[in-house]
């Protein structure tokens, strides 16, 4: 699976989170998704309870700065490193990372529309 993946800007959404906008490239084709840094979070603590052993981390959470410019841009950093790692490593084929990106369902729109 050759997927790349670009944290491309964040957004404070007003029911009080940032959102993360990474675009996907996969096959010729693009799209965007949208995630909370909690989303990262759940699914590395998941990637690690079944027993995958990722050299990249990510750091917790944080209530009480959530909105800190300079925290936001620390987390860009570490999410497009974190993607970076999962892409380039000999997980790249596995189905959960397929469905993080929501690989699958993307590429049947693309299909639907041929």
């Amino acid at each position: 699976m050759s997927v790349s993946a670009n944290v491309q800007k964040h957004e404070w959404v007003p029911e009080g989170y940032t959102e993360y906008f990474i675009v996907i490239f996969y096959k010729g084709v693009e799209w965007g998704v949208r995630k909370r840094y909690s989303d990262f979070v759940k699914f590395d603590d998941y990637l690690r309870s079944q027993g995958y052993k990722l050299t990249c981390k990510l750091t917790g959470k944080n209530f009480w700065n959530r909105y800190d410019p300079t925290l936001i841009t620390q987390r860009v950093g570490e999410l497009q490193t974190y993607l970076n790692h999962l892409l380039s490593s000999t997980m790249t084929d596995n189905n959960l990372i397929k469905e993080f990106l929501e690989v699958d369902e993307n590429m049947l729109k693309q299909a639907k529309l041929m």
